[in-house]
């Protein structure tokens, strides 16, 4: 009984270490096809600018972004700061992100950020722009930075709660 355990062991032992040398060996012809396949005629713009030695072999990924994408997401955050909505309750923040999540570029990033002192905040972020909604003892305060790069900041009052 002993020598059918251990050879069952030993068994599933070499199957598992086939099985992981068998997926190492299909990721690695997945990358050179890939790689002879998107040629080395393409040139990302992070590439042009920094002109990388052919001594470092660091693959960079080229990123394509659709050319009405940032202005949508600039579109969707106009369209959130119009209706100035006053959230106080973190748990509202779900429904607030997953709603609005959807109507931004497939690429953006989202994430909601529990802080000190009860405060709480929803951050979007979309390649270089970003909005930030973030509730405070104090107030909501948003900050969006654009696709040119510029900072716009708003301050929306919470009623006092008597």
């Amino acid at each position: 009984m002993l020598k059918v355990l251990i050879f069952l062991i030993f068994f599933i032992l070499i199957y598992s270490l086939s099985m992981c040398i068998k997926k190492v060996w299909i990721t690695q012809k997945y990358k050179r096809r890939h790689l002879n396949q998107r040629g080395h005629s393409k040139v990302s713009a992070s590439q042009t600018e920094t002109k990388p030695s052919e001594s470092q072999k660091t693959i960079q990924h080229e990123r394509t972004i659709d050319a009405f994408e940032p202005q949508y997401f600039d579109d969707v955050i106009n369209q959130f700061l119009e209706q100035k909505i006053k959230l106080t309750d973190i748990q509202q923040a779900r429904d607030l992100q997953l709603e609005w999540l959807n109507k931004m570029p497939m690429h953006t990033e989202s994430e909601i950020r529990r802080l000190d002192l009860g405060e709480w905040s929803i951050y979007w972020a979309f390649y270089q722009q970003s909005f930030e909604y973030y509730v405070s003892r104090y107030g909501i305060f948003c900050t969006h930075i654009d696709r040119n790069g510029n900072e716009q900041k708003i301050k929306i009052e919470i009623d006092p709660v008597s």
